[in-house]
Order: structure tokens, then sequence, then C-alpha cells
């Protein structure tokens, strides 16, 4: 769907901006960009999609070096928004 792919590109995004060390960080941020899209979503995140989305996320954020600020931001991010304004955090 066009939301979907919406959320995923933006959680390439931030994942290309944010980065991750450790691949503990990494997971926390899909598994918490997940819960934020699909509480938006309410609570339509399919499985396959929520596994899509983990996968890819993960996957971007373990190849980019970290920013502890922008990862406490987005982890703390309660909507799409606030994880957009996270991309602005170095």
């Amino acid at each position: 769907m066009k939301t979907q792919s919406i959320v995923i590109a933006l959680t390439v995004g931030l994942v290309t901006v944010s980065g991750c060390a450790k691949d503990e960080e990494c997971v926390a941020l899909a598994e918490h960009v997940a819960e934020v899209v699909a509480e938006e979503q309410g609570g339509a995140l399919s499985e396959e999609n929520r596994e899509k989305m983990l996968k890819e996320t993960v996957e971007q954020c373990g190849s980019e070096k970290p920013a502890p600020a922008a990862m406490k931001c987005a982890l703390a991010a309660s909507s799409t928004e606030a994880l957009k304004e996270c991309d602005k955090v170095e």
C-alpha cells in the first residue's frame, strides 16, 4: 500500500541518518518504528509488512555509523512526524 511504502521509505531514511553501532540498537530501533507505524495505522500493519520493515531497518541501521543523539530521539519518538524530526538531529 502507498502508506506502508512511505513508512518504509521514512524508516530507511531515518536509519540512514541515525545509524547503529550494535545489532541490539538496530533491533530496538526497528521494533520501535514498527510499533509507532502500527499504532498510527490503528494496528493495521500486517505481520508480513512488519517483518519486512524490521529486516530493512536493521540492515540499513547496521550499515551506517551511529549518531547517538539521533538514535535517542528516534527511540523516544511517538509518531512518524516525530521520527522525521530525528533526521535533523546530529
